[in-house]
């Protein structure tokens, strides 16, 4: 099966897609909330530029390790430039999605606004 297609879910209560999953409800320490889906548009976000799903080629039990142990993002995509302004600054805001911590990532309406900006100049995105 092609693996943009398969939809991956842990065994336990509640069912969850870890791979766009904020570390804390992996962890049970809270539901999800809107911190938790703005983690999640960062993933679909990468998803969408990078044309891989995140964390590409890892198994679900070492995203989880990656998540809430090693706090480590999904690898920056290779057409995703670095240098490029507007490339780093989109990975930033990235980046900022996926904050550990979620009282410190943006709001669903500061990614709208960064992204607006991002995007009024073209992505140099190869």
């Amino acid at each position: 099966m092609d693996q943009t297609m398969k939809f991956t879910q842990t065994t336990s209560a509640p069912r969850m897609t870890v791979r766009w999953t904020a570390a804390e409800v992996i962890e049970g320490t809270t539901e999800p909330s809107k911190p938790s889906d703005v983690y999640a548009l960062g993933m679909t976000i990468y998803e969408t530029i990078g044309g891989k799903i995140p964390y590409h080629g890892k198994q679900d039990v070492t995203v989880v390790l990656l998540v809430t142990v090693k706090k480590q993002p999904p690898e920056r995509p290779e057409c995703m430039k670095v240098g490029c302004e507007n490339g780093d600054e989109l990975w930033e805001l990235l980046l900022r999605c996926w904050n550990y911590e979620p009282r410190k990532r943006p709001s669903a309406n500061q990614v709208a606004t960064s992204l607006a900006k991002i995007t009024s100049k073209p992505l140099c995105l190869t």
